[in-house]
């Protein structure tokens, strides 16, 4: 499976938490920022604190998102997404649903 398309430079991050809209939900803080073109991919960001778990639950945190947002399939938008500690047992379809439900958000 191919990872979907990421925020990997600092700036990137920054223009989305500074410019994005911030959403709270059981899956943690959602930043979303729509980018200049509506028909590009989305893009993901992760910021996964150690308060989390060691490396192998913060890992698999990232694996589930990663995921989720690829077949949440999202258009036109920059995500972060600082999960909480509920992400890691969140049973996959409401981390689809909660991902999936930023379109209609922005």
């Amino acid at each position: 499976m191919q990872q979907p398309p990421s925020l990997s430079r600092r700036g990137d991050f920054r223009r989305v938490l500074q410019a994005g809209t911030r959403t709270r939900s059981g899956l943690g803080t959602v930043y979303v920022a729509p980018v200049s073109d509506p028909a590009a991919p989305a893009r993901l960001g992760l910021a996964v604190s150690s308060r989390l778990g060691g490396a192998v639950e913060r890992n698999r945190i990232k694996r589930r998102l990663r995921a989720a947002f690829r077949v949440a399939a999202l258009t036109g938008v920059d995500v972060v997404v600082r999960p909480n500690r509920h992400a890691a047992t969140m049973p996959f379809q409401v981390l689809e649903e909660s991902l999936r439900s930023l379109s209609a958000a922005r």
